[in-house]
Protein backbone atom coordinates (compact mmCIF):
# COMPACT_ATOMS: atom_id res chain seq x y z
CA UNK A 1 0.00 0.00 0.00
CA UNK A 2 1.39 3.56 -0.86
CA UNK A 3 0.38 6.59 1.04
CA UNK A 4 0.84 10.29 0.06
CA UNK A 5 3.54 12.07 2.30
CA UNK A 6 3.32 15.76 2.57
CA UNK A 7 6.05 17.73 4.59
CA UNK A 8 5.67 21.26 6.14
CA UNK A 9 8.24 23.59 7.17
CA UNK A 10 7.01 25.74 10.50
CA UNK A 11 8.08 29.18 11.13
CA UNK A 12 6.88 31.74 13.68
CA UNK A 13 7.29 35.34 13.08
CA UNK A 14 9.74 34.13 10.19
CA UNK A 15 11.98 31.79 12.94
CA UNK A 16 12.02 28.11 12.27
CA UNK A 17 10.07 26.06 15.22
CA UNK A 18 10.04 22.65 13.92
CA UNK A 19 8.55 20.42 11.12
CA UNK A 20 4.57 18.55 10.28
CA UNK A 21 4.29 15.64 8.30
CA UNK A 22 1.18 15.09 6.77
CA UNK A 23 0.14 11.38 5.38
CA UNK A 24 -2.72 10.24 3.21
CA UNK A 25 -4.03 6.62 2.22
CA UNK A 26 -6.97 5.56 0.72
CA UNK A 27 -8.66 2.44 1.92
CA UNK A 28 -11.60 1.01 -0.56
CA UNK A 29 -14.32 3.86 1.45
CA UNK A 30 -12.07 5.06 3.88
CA UNK A 31 -9.15 7.41 4.04
CA UNK A 32 -6.31 6.88 6.86
CA UNK A 33 -4.92 9.90 7.79
CA UNK A 34 -2.05 10.89 9.87
CA UNK A 35 0.39 14.10 11.29
CA UNK A 36 3.17 14.03 12.75
CA UNK A 37 4.23 17.70 14.35
CA UNK A 38 7.84 17.67 15.35
CA UNK A 39 7.95 21.19 17.87
CA UNK A 40 11.61 22.56 18.51
CA UNK A 41 12.07 26.53 19.71
CA UNK A 42 9.86 28.60 20.88
CA UNK A 43 7.83 25.44 20.92
CA UNK A 44 9.72 23.54 23.46
CA UNK A 45 11.35 20.23 22.59
CA UNK A 46 7.59 17.96 21.88
CA UNK A 47 6.46 15.34 19.29
CA UNK A 48 2.53 15.06 18.74
CA UNK A 49 1.39 12.05 16.81
CA UNK A 50 -2.26 11.95 15.12
CA UNK A 51 -3.89 9.55 13.40
CA UNK A 52 -7.54 9.48 11.75
CA UNK A 53 -9.65 7.17 9.87
CA UNK A 54 -12.26 9.14 7.91
CA UNK A 55 -15.26 7.92 5.48
CA UNK A 56 -14.89 9.31 2.24
CA UNK A 57 -18.68 8.44 1.08
CA UNK A 58 -20.29 9.85 4.18
CA UNK A 59 -17.80 12.70 4.81
CA UNK A 60 -17.15 11.89 9.07
CA UNK A 61 -14.45 11.05 10.71
CA UNK A 62 -14.86 6.88 12.36
CA UNK A 63 -12.23 7.73 15.32
CA UNK A 64 -8.87 10.18 15.97
CA UNK A 65 -5.99 9.80 18.18
CA UNK A 66 -3.36 11.88 19.89
CA UNK A 67 -0.34 11.29 21.45
CA UNK A 68 1.90 14.18 22.81
CA UNK A 69 5.36 13.32 23.82
CA UNK A 70 7.56 15.69 26.18
CA UNK A 71 10.37 15.44 28.63
CA UNK A 72 7.84 15.47 31.11
CA UNK A 73 6.52 12.22 29.75
CA UNK A 74 3.94 11.01 27.54
CA UNK A 75 -0.03 12.37 26.92
CA UNK A 76 -2.74 10.38 25.22
CA UNK A 77 -5.96 11.42 23.79
CA UNK A 78 -8.51 9.02 21.59
CA UNK A 79 -11.90 9.26 20.57
CA UNK A 80 -13.96 6.63 19.11
CA UNK A 81 -17.48 8.23 16.87
CA UNK A 82 -19.64 4.80 17.08
CA UNK A 83 -22.37 5.15 15.43
CA UNK A 84 -23.52 1.20 15.81
CA UNK A 85 -23.99 2.55 19.68
CA UNK A 86 -25.13 5.98 19.14
CA UNK A 87 -21.61 7.51 21.59
CA UNK A 88 -19.13 9.39 21.32
CA UNK A 89 -16.39 7.01 23.60
CA UNK A 90 -13.17 9.16 24.28
CA UNK A 91 -10.47 8.75 26.87
CA UNK A 92 -7.60 10.50 27.83
CA UNK A 93 -5.31 8.82 29.93
CA UNK A 94 -6.87 6.78 32.24
CA UNK A 95 -10.28 8.64 32.50
CA UNK A 96 -12.91 7.63 29.84
CA UNK A 97 -16.05 9.44 29.19
CA UNK A 98 -18.85 8.77 26.74
CA UNK A 99 -21.85 11.02 25.13
CA UNK A 100 -24.52 10.59 22.51
CA UNK A 101 -23.19 10.96 18.84
CA UNK A 102 -25.78 13.50 17.93
CA UNK A 103 -24.51 14.49 14.65
CA UNK A 104 -21.97 13.72 12.40
CA UNK A 105 -18.45 14.67 13.74
CA UNK A 106 -14.80 15.69 11.98
CA UNK A 107 -11.50 15.73 14.20
CA UNK A 108 -8.93 18.07 13.01
CA UNK A 109 -7.04 15.60 10.28
CA UNK A 110 -10.42 14.96 8.41
CA UNK A 111 -11.31 18.88 8.77
CA UNK A 112 -7.89 19.85 6.64
CA UNK A 113 -8.91 16.46 4.47
CA UNK A 114 -12.36 17.82 3.92
CA UNK A 115 -10.92 21.04 2.51
CA UNK A 116 -9.15 19.66 -0.03
CA UNK A 117 -12.18 18.05 -1.23
CA UNK A 118 -14.18 21.69 -1.83
CA UNK A 119 -17.76 22.72 -0.88
CA UNK A 120 -20.88 25.06 -2.51
CA UNK A 121 -21.44 28.13 -1.58
CA UNK A 122 -19.27 31.08 0.14
CA UNK A 123 -19.05 29.29 4.19
CA UNK A 124 -19.57 25.49 5.23
CA UNK A 125 -20.02 24.69 9.20
CA UNK A 126 -18.53 21.65 10.38
CA UNK A 127 -19.41 19.79 13.77
CA UNK A 128 -16.43 19.01 15.80
CA UNK A 129 -15.95 17.92 19.55
CA UNK A 130 -16.36 20.68 21.85
CA UNK A 131 -17.23 23.53 18.83
CA UNK A 132 -18.60 24.10 15.69
CA UNK A 133 -15.93 25.42 12.79
CA UNK A 134 -17.15 27.72 9.90
CA UNK A 135 -15.15 28.02 6.95
CA UNK A 136 -15.60 30.71 4.98
CA UNK A 137 -14.00 31.30 1.73
CA UNK A 138 -12.27 34.19 1.38
CA UNK A 139 -11.20 34.01 -2.44
CA UNK A 140 -8.48 33.20 -4.71
CA UNK A 141 -5.13 34.50 -4.17
CA UNK A 142 -1.75 33.41 -6.11
CA UNK A 143 0.86 32.27 -3.98
CA UNK A 144 4.34 31.92 -4.14
CA UNK A 145 6.17 28.59 -2.32
CA UNK A 146 9.12 26.57 -2.32
CA UNK A 147 7.41 24.53 -4.98
CA UNK A 148 6.50 26.68 -7.80
CA UNK A 149 4.03 29.53 -8.30
CA UNK A 150 0.37 28.55 -7.92
CA UNK A 151 -3.36 29.91 -8.03
CA UNK A 152 -4.91 29.27 -4.55
CA UNK A 153 -7.90 29.45 -3.24
CA UNK A 154 -8.25 30.97 0.55
CA UNK A 155 -10.23 29.51 3.55
CA UNK A 156 -10.67 31.19 7.21
CA UNK A 157 -11.83 29.02 9.98
CA UNK A 158 -13.80 30.72 12.80
CA UNK A 159 -13.47 30.61 15.71
CA UNK A 160 -9.69 31.66 15.30
CA UNK A 161 -7.73 33.30 12.50
CA UNK A 162 -6.57 30.21 10.85
CA UNK A 163 -5.87 31.06 7.48
CA UNK A 164 -5.57 27.73 4.66
CA UNK A 165 -4.28 28.52 0.96
CA UNK A 166 -5.35 25.52 -0.88
CA UNK A 167 -4.20 25.00 -4.43
CA UNK A 168 -6.97 25.24 -7.39
CA UNK A 169 -5.00 22.71 -9.43
CA UNK A 170 -5.85 18.68 -8.53
CA UNK A 171 -5.08 17.25 -6.52
CA UNK A 172 -5.53 20.44 -4.19
CA UNK A 173 -2.32 20.25 -2.07
CA UNK A 174 -2.59 22.81 1.23
CA UNK A 175 0.49 24.75 0.24
CA UNK A 176 0.16 27.05 3.43
CA UNK A 177 -1.44 26.93 6.82
CA UNK A 178 -1.11 30.26 8.84
CA UNK A 179 -2.32 30.69 12.69
CA UNK A 180 -1.90 33.71 15.49
CA UNK A 181 -0.30 32.09 18.32
CA UNK A 182 0.20 34.73 21.01
CA UNK A 183 0.27 37.59 18.99
CA UNK A 184 2.41 35.80 16.23
CA UNK A 185 1.81 34.72 13.30
CA UNK A 186 2.73 31.01 12.43
CA UNK A 187 3.11 29.79 8.85
CA UNK A 188 3.21 26.22 7.82
CA UNK A 189 4.53 25.88 4.50
CA UNK A 190 4.44 22.57 2.46
CA UNK A 191 7.92 22.27 1.02
CA UNK A 192 7.57 18.45 -0.42
CA UNK A 193 5.34 16.13 -1.95
CA UNK A 194 6.25 12.12 -1.87
CA UNK A 195 4.82 8.92 -2.39
CA UNK A 196 6.26 6.09 0.06
CA UNK A 197 5.05 2.71 1.14
CA UNK A 198 2.47 3.03 3.98
CA UNK A 199 3.53 1.32 7.43
CA UNK A 200 2.45 -2.44 8.37
CA UNK A 201 -0.48 -2.17 10.73
CA UNK A 202 1.18 -3.36 13.71
CA UNK A 203 -0.47 -6.94 15.20
CA UNK A 204 -2.32 -6.78 18.28
CA UNK A 205 0.01 -9.93 20.09
CA UNK A 206 -2.76 -10.29 22.68
CA UNK A 207 -5.27 -11.53 20.26
CA UNK A 208 -2.38 -14.02 18.89
CA UNK A 209 -1.87 -15.28 22.23
CA UNK A 210 -5.50 -15.69 23.03
CA UNK A 211 -6.13 -17.40 20.38
CA UNK A 212 -3.23 -19.54 21.38
CA UNK A 213 -5.06 -20.69 24.32
CA UNK A 214 -7.86 -21.22 22.69
CA UNK A 215 -6.55 -23.58 20.54
CA UNK A 216 -4.33 -25.69 23.49
CA UNK A 217 -7.36 -25.48 25.51
CA UNK A 218 -9.70 -27.24 22.95
CA UNK A 219 -6.57 -29.67 21.45
CA UNK A 220 -6.47 -30.67 25.32
CA UNK A 221 -9.66 -31.04 26.05
CA UNK A 222 -10.28 -34.09 23.39
CA UNK A 223 -8.84 -36.83 25.43
CA UNK A 224 -10.33 -40.64 25.71
CA UNK A 225 -11.64 -41.96 28.85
Amino acid sequence: MKQDVFTYRLSLSGRPVGTQTLTTQRQGRLSILGAKLMLQGAFGNATVTQTSRYHEENEVSLNFSEETQERSGKRSFDVVFDDKSGLVKASKGSDKSEIPLAQPYLDPLSLLHRLRQGFEGDSLKVPMLGKNVTIERLGERELESPLGTHQTQLYALRPGRNVVYVDKAKPHHILLMTQIVDAQQLDAQLVQVAVEDAPTPKRDNRKRKSRRRRRRRRSGSGGGN
